[in-house]
């Protein structure tokens, strides 16, 4: 017997669903990225001065490591979206899930009195990553 493909429509569930996994894959993202500048051999390269604690707006090589992996985890949730208004959107909500997770580990690392301008510098540095790896797919996508 053979069933037929039909598009069902989307229910709210599949949406927050997919709101959802997009915050996770970019609290991962941004959390992978902030342990390969904080820890192992990308510390000695981004962050050469032992005096300066390490973080992903110190230097221009660890927000391009950090934007980089964001980006590529916005590309390839967006890669599965249905269209380029969706896969816009997957990309804009990963760079979202990388915003809290840097908010939340400045909250955890204790924010200093230069917290409002790295919540924002960096804030719009992971919304433009996430929104890079949306717009590539987007741009992929037939209509």
């Amino acid at each position: 017997m053979f069933f037929r493909w039909r598009h069902r429509t989307r229910t709210v569930h599949d949406v927050k669903l997919e709101r959802i996994l997009g915050i996770v894959i970019g609290v991962v993202g941004f959390g992978l990225a902030h342990a390969l500048i904080t820890r192992g051999f990308l510390r000695a390269t981004l962050t050469p001065d032992p005096l300066i604690r390490p973080w992903f707006t110190n230097s221009s090589g660890a927000v391009l490591v950090t934007a980089a992996i964001v980006g590529a985890g916005a590309l390839m949730s967006a890669l599965g979206a249905a269209d380029r208004r969706g896969a816009l959107m997957r990309g804009v909500t990963v760079g979202t899930g990388a915003v809290i997770a840097m908010v939340a580990m400045m909250i955890r690392i204790g924010a200093g009195t230069l917290a409002p301008i790295a919540f924002i510098i960096g804030g719009a540095v992971l919304l433009a990553a996430g929104a890079a790896g949306g717009g590539i797919a987007a741009a992929m996508k037939k209509q």
